[in-house]
């Protein structure tokens, strides 16, 4: 196997490229990660902090009700509208059919 000769230049880009890892390994593993410092609320604060939440969830419920409501009147009106135009069809379907009926039984006889 007839490999390419390595230049020093190549060699010094290897060994920097090497040393740049290894610190940055040396970093990420070493450092210590400070906890942060607890910020102390007061329970009025905490009670406070509390009833926006639930405020906050409640109106997302309330919301959410009313696009039920509003999706299920949008699909009774769809499925109601639907309804007559098949009833309608059916109905064209049903006279026409009558009249076919009264031609043939005029022939037979």
């Amino acid at each position: 196997m007839n490999s390419l000769p390595v230049t020093p230049t190549e060699k010094w880009a290897a060994i920097g490229a090497l040393a740049a890892a290894l610190v940055a390994l040396a970093k990420k593993m070493f450092t210590r990660n400070r906890k942060p410092k607890a910020e102390y609320i007061t329970r009025l604060e905490f009670h406070q902090g509390l009833d926006a939440v639930r405020d906050r969830i409640n109106a997302g419920y309330l919301a959410l009700g009313d696009k039920l409501d509003a999706t299920q009147k949008a699909l009774l009106t769809a499925i109601h509208s639907q309804g007559a135009t098949f009833e309608q069809r059916l109905d064209t379907l049903e006279t026409n059919l009558a009249r076919l009926d009264e031609r043939t039984t005029a022939r037979r006889r």
